[in-house]
């Protein structure tokens, strides 16, 4: 079976091939899927067309994560690091109503959840003068390479690798990926952020741009779900994931093309136990 071949469950290899069905790019076939003929000018560019088999061939390198593999999930920040602080600080800062104050006289803390959280903790340094970053590694090996990366780097001072989070002083910000992830592990960060991120800070949720042809956007959804992640996990279901555990103020960041990063933010505001009598106030 399809299935069996590529390593993933029956219904993950149906829930990316039947939009490619519905396009009529691929047909049934008895038990299995064929190629039409309109599948061709999908690929009629010879730039798109490598983006596509090179994404693909990653997709199906080696066994897949959460779906059978015991692989731990492939970093979340690799190559796009520099990609998702330049797209915050220079593009969507004035866009999270608070956070350049928080950053300069509040927590000053940053929390960065991997796996990878290394890579993105130390391009945030350069961003961030006097602002103490966390990384969160859940795999022991991450953890032990992240610390590494960290003394490597110089930056023992001002940033931690950590394998769990200890009842410290909030954070202002805090940066979760969602495309390697099983829905389930996403909820839970989120539901822990609730408690760890101070007033009026902010949550960042950080996956890949959804191709917009029906081949690419299947071919993400395949190399999402064999990267241990949920493909049926988009920007609104992190909005109602955000609002479900308690954050009344969730966003989505205008699309990065340049990076090909979607961002979905979501504002943890003070309550009146806080002590300012403001309370949540609803989708903005």
């Amino acid at each position: 079976a399809l299935s069996e071949r590529v390593g993933c469950a029956e219904w993950v290899v149906e829930g990316i091939l039947d939009p490619l069905v519905d396009a009529e790019l691929v047909r049934r076939d008895a038990d299995g899927y064929a190629t039409v003929a309109g599948l061709e000018p999908v690929l009629d560019d010879s730039a798109r067309r490598a983006a596509v088999e090179a994404e693909l061939r990653s997709a199906l390198a080696g066994p897949p994560g959460s779906l059978g593999g015991d692989d731990p999930p492939a970093a979340a920040y690799d190559g796009t690091a520099f990609g998702l602080a330049e797209a915050l600080f220079e593009r969507h800062l004035p866009e999270l109503e608070g956070l350049d104050d928080l950053l300069r006289g509040g927590s000053r803390r940053v929390l960065v959840i991997g796996p990878g959280s290394a890579e993105l903790a130390i391009e945030l340094c350069r961003w961030l003068a006097g602002v103490h970053i966390v990384g969160l590694e859940r795999e022991p090996a991450a953890l032990s390479q992240g610390m590494a990366d960290v003394r490597a780097a110089g930056l023992a001072e001002r940033v931690e690798v950590v394998g769990d989070l200890a009842a410290d002083a909030p954070f202002a910000l805090a940066v979760v990926p969602v495309a390697f992830q099983p829905r389930a592990v996403v909820e839970r960060e989120l539901a822990a952020l609730r408690d760890a991120v101070e007033p009026s800070g902010w949550v960042l949720s950080v996956a890949p741009n959804q191709p917009r042809d029906p081949l690419g956007a299947a071919v993400r959804r395949l190399r999402t779900a064999r990267s241990g992640g949920d493909p049926g996990l988009g920007e609104a279901e992190l909005e109602e994931l955000l609002g479900g555990v308690g954050f009344p103020v969730t966003r989505v960041l205008p699309p990065d093309g340049q990076f090909g990063l979607r961002i979905v933010a979501a504002r943890n505001l003070p309550t009146r136990d806080d002590g300012d009598g403001s309370g949540g106030g609803g989708n903005g």
